[in-house]
């Protein structure tokens, strides 16, 4: 998630001495990925204006002049946009302003002096394949503005984007409020939650019916004036969310980043007011007893969105089994911030959170429809167990004491040796979660290292199998072997058990995954984000009960990669299309030997792995590369021998068990294809096998004819 440095520090109360630095060694420390870090945009000294007035240059078309009044002075600026006029307030470049280090100087257009350059969204370095149409071809207009103030300042331009990797198992702190709030419990500050408005809720007539996979949830809305502010926009666009024209499509993506809930916006005035769930076909929908009016968890149906000018608004926002969201994107083919996001598990935390967040936007609201249980779990809590993790007493230790101040900020309660946890937290469920939680406030970095009694070194050389790959131009890398259950859906070489664990620190990490591709995949995600487009990567580890080992390549084609493992394995397979719907259905092949499947060769599904660039994947088991069937034979001389066969294949019939007897004789060097001719439904298909003398001999002998029987 692409984080606002200036947010989580407003939010968090991070004192200002902290420097960028330290936020990112805090956010890595606990247990959170800073990808990268960088500065939003390079605009300098540029200056809040007044329009006075506005007139056609008389030698240009193209160009309105604008009487602008700055703080300083009044100054004439042109510019080739159309919506500028009297009255507007605006933002400018002026002499001595700079962009992306370029100074701006005074300049002649059309016979009038231009003293600067109105400023668009893109100019304050804002995306443009995130605006709107509008956005990108006008000037930024304002609300009355102090002429005095720095737009710099004042809407926090000079700010850092920090892009962290969380965990699916911490849904939570996707967002601002819960990551701002991990922040704080580091640097012990006083976090500033979102206010809770007392008020009058109005009545609402909308009902949602349950159902025992999902809990729906939802309010009533009823709008007096509402728009979404120059700030929230901005925010919006800093955290890498696109702009709609819809301001309600606006106001959900901004709950989403503050709270990690979606929400999917109705016009009250378009639906019925029972609402429930129903499938047809493949796709389970919203309904309200009349019609569809959204895709579960996944996208509302156009036509029931509000307008910028509704007056009542339903905004639903459930707890939505992630398997069927899943399903759902999948069989709509549609990927929304929605199905993101309800892939994962929404807890009763985020859902008040999302409740809250609302009500501080409108002041006529209705009560939570469908009330949330905010009974919190809790267990003993056991110090001792703590010890025995740690290795020590860890009890009268500073950092320990600290750590326990943290889990507090974080609403975790301890007395009298029991410990309720947050509702917001679904992920802690037991007291080695506990373990976890003090540990990562603890600091790894502060376990004291203890020293080894006896070590033996030795010294070993570079394995073989990975120089051997190293030579055919891939990179290693490493995956964890360990992976989430509900991640584990990939399974090539269709393995009957999943292998979990009975004890696990994350359910990120409880089962043994099925095939290296999934994280493999991962490593190419993140090198695709950074640009790095060519890449030829592998990777060897434990996948269920045994040892694989994985080639994939965005530059290498299908062939190559085929090729690759049979040079890599030192054999000849049999190569059959598998029958797998998570892979692709023209780009997929199992690897046979004696019968067996051993490995595949194939891309991924596109509907379950969506990527910019299409991965070619190649995955063997090890033992059938470390038990071959070859043997040592005296080295011949000899000029190698060709041989011409032709087969005769009927119609239906395969080609494949000629082909293999072929390739199972010793001393074959190639087979290739010289000719082809069909004729009344035979065709007639002409090899030239190169080969040894002592493969010339079992050739010869062989009875081509009675082929099949002989197998």
């Amino acid at each position: 998630m692409f984080f606002s440095e200036y947010k989580l520090r407003e939010l968090a109360n991070i004192d200002k001495k902290i420097t960028t630095e330290e936020i990112v060694k805090a956010i890595n420390s606990i247990g959170f990925e800073v990808e990268e870090v960088f500065k939003f945009n390079f605009v300098e000294n540029i200056k809040f204006g007044h329009v006075l007035k506005t007139y056609p240059n008389p030698e240009s078309e193209k160009l309105t002049v604008c009487e602008i009044k700055f703080a300083d002075k009044i100054r004439i600026i042109q510019t080739a946009a159309k919506n500028v006029k009297s009255n507007d307030y605006v933002i400018a470049f002026i002499p001595g302003s700079k962009l992306n280090g370029n100074e701006i100087q005074s300049k002649k257009m059309a016979n009038i002096t231009s003293e600067g350059m109105l400023i668009s969204y893109p100019e304050l370095g804002f995306k443009s394949e995130l605006l709107t149409k509008y956005m990108n071809e006008n000037i930024l207009i304002l609300d009355k503005v102090d002429l005095n103030k720095d737009p710099i300042d004042l809407f926090q331009l000079h700010d850092n984007i920090i892009e962290v990797s969380i965990l699916s198992n911490r849904s939570d702190a996707q967002s601002y409020y819960s990551f701002a709030k991990e922040l704080s419990a580091y640097f012990h500050s006083k976090y500033i939650p979102i206010p809770e408005k007392k008020k009058e809720y109005i009545a609402s007539d909308i009902s949602i019916k349950l159902d025992n996979e999902n809990f729906l949830n939802g309010m009533k809305v009823q709008i007096d004036e509402f728009n979404i502010d120059i700030q929230d926009i901005f925010l919006l666009l800093k955290s890498n969310i696109k702009i709609d024209d819809n301001k309600y499509i606006n106001f959900a993506n901004l709950t989403l980043i503050y709270t990690g809930v979606s929400l999917r916006a109705f016009d009250c005035s378009k639906i019925s007011n029972n609402i429930s769930i129903k499938k047809e076909k493949d796709i389970w929908y919203l309904n309200d007893s009349k019609q569809n009016i959204s895709i579960l968890g996944v996208d509302v149906i156009k036509d029931f969105l509000p307008s910028n000018n509704s007056q009542n608004v339903f905004f639903e926002f459930s707890q939505i089994n992630e398997k069927i969201v899943r399903e759902n994107s999948k069989n709509s083919k549609l990927v929304t911030y929605s199905s993101i996001n309800n892939s994962r598990v929404i807890s009763n935390g985020m859902i008040l959170l999302a409740f809250n967040f609302i009500n501080n936007y409108f002041s006529k609201t209705s009560q939570l429809i469908n009330e949330i249980d905010q009974t919190e779990l809790n267990f003993k809590f056991d110090e001792e167990y703590i010890n025995n993790y740690a290795g020590f007493d860890i009890r009268e230790k500073t950092n320990y004491k600290k750590a326990l101040k943290s889990l507090e900020i974080l609403d975790f309660k301890i007395s009298k040796n029991k410990i309720n946890i947050p509702i917001i937290r679904h992920d802690v469920k037991n007291m080695q979660h506990i373990v976890e939680e003090i540990f990562r406030f603890y600091g790894l970095n502060n376990f004291s290292a203890e020293p080894i009694s006896q070590l033996s070194l030795y010294a070993s050389s570079l394995n073989s199998l990975e120089k051997q790959i190293t030579y055919l131009s891939y990179t290693q890398v490493m995956t964890y072997t360990l992976i989430s259950e509900n991640k584990n859906w990939f399974n090539p070489f269709q393995f009957q058990d999943v292998k979990k664990l009975k004890t696990y620190v994350s359910e990120d990490h409880n089962s043994i995954r099925n095939s290296l591709a999934l994280p493999i995949a991962d490593v190419f995600e993140y090198n695709l984000k950074k640009n790095i487009k060519s890449l030829s990567l592998f990777d060897k580890g434990m996948i269920n009960d045994q040892e694989s080992l994985i080639i994939a390549s965005t530059v290498k084609t299908y062939n190559e990669i085929k090729k690759d493992i049979e040079l890599i394995s030192n054999q000849k397979f049999q190569v059959i299309p598998l029958n797998n719907d998570d892979l692709h259905p023209n780009y997929n092949a199992g690897l046979y030997l004696s019968g067996k499947l051993v490995g595949w060769i194939g891309k991924i599904h596109p509907s379950k792995l969506s990527l910019d660039k299409d991965i070619i994947f190649g995955e063997i088991l090890l033992n059938a590369i470390y038990s071959p069937k070859n043997k040592f034979i005296e080295f011949d001389s000899s000029p190698l021998k060709e041989r011409d066969i032709t087969f005769e294949i009927k119609q239906k019939e395969d080609l494949d068990i000629y082909l293999h007897k072929l390739e199972s004789i010793e001393g074959i060097f190639s087979i290739e294809k010289i000719s082809e001719f069909q004729k009344d439904n035979v065709n007639k298909l002409t090899y030239r096998i190169l080969m040894s003398e002592s493969a010339i001999q079992i050739f010869d002998n062989t009875n081509w004819q009675n082929i099949k029987e002989l197998m």
